[in-house]
């Protein structure tokens, strides 16, 4: 188990470990990649399946008319997650786009690769893509479903610290983002549809600072209390 990691964010060191691990499938590698690039819910990045009770249904169970319910009850609809036409390449980045399932005003959202400062993530992504023929159903970058996803992401992740999950990669990317873009740009990027969702980031972040602090105190034996004394 990795000492100093603060739960929920895998170190970005970790994670170029991972991404270059030829001993990791390809694909794996790059789903890795842009699930961390988005911030996403890994159910946004691959092919999903949503249930949704009916409304009569809903209102029958109100009353406990229905007390068993069936695959009839629900309405299932599929999101297909990153597509061919939702990738775009621009001189100094790579945008990712794909559906949000969790707030209603902002329906899509797009994650980015900077080409130069991110070029670990890039070169990853791109080999892929580049390696694949779009034969699949509805020309989906990923086509695995969003349960499998996870399991490969996971067992990736898991080579450098058992704790770790798919969704650590969300936690992550948006504490790397908080110093380096405002509140309002963040939440947008992370999809979310309340600035208190966003808000936990940054006391992640300030966590981070007292984590760093407290490790070199004690590399240097108290040293850092008397400079913050100062």
């Amino acid at each position: 188990m990795t000492k100093g990691v603060m739960k929920g964010v895998i170190p970005i060191e970790q994670l170029k470990i991972i991404v270059a691990n030829p001993a990791i499938e390809l694909r794996t590698r790059a789903m890795v990649v842009a699930v961390y690039a988005c911030g996403c819910r890994s159910g946004e990045m691959f092919r999903y399946k949503h249930r949704k009770m009916l409304a009569e249904v809903r209102r029958a169970r109100r009353t406990n008319k229905i007390e068993t319910l069936t695959d009839k009850d629900y309405a299932v609809t599929y999101t297909e997650g990153l597509t061919i036409g939702n990738v775009t390449e621009t001189e100094r980045s790579l945008k990712l786009a794909i559906p949000n399932f969790k707030n209603r005003k902002l329906t899509d959202k797009a994650g980015i690769i900077l080409k130069d400062s991110e070029k670990w993530m890039y070169d990853v992504f791109m080999e892929y893509f580049n390696s694949i023929e779009f034969k699949f159903p509805h020309n989906m970058v990923f086509p695995i479903s969003a349960t499998y996803a996870r399991l490969f992401i996971d067992a990736a992740l898991k080579t450098q610290d058992p704790r770790y999950s798919s969704h650590w990669l969300r936690h992550s990317r948006a504490t790397e983002l908080v110093p380096k873009t405002d509140i309002d740009t963040l939440r947008k990027y992370m999809g979310h549809s309340s600035m208190e969702s966003t808000g936990i980031y940054l006391h992640r972040d300030v966590r981070r600072i007292e984590d760093d602090v407290y490790n070199y105190d004690k590399e240097n034996k108290g040293e850092a209390n008397a400079v913050i004394a100062l």
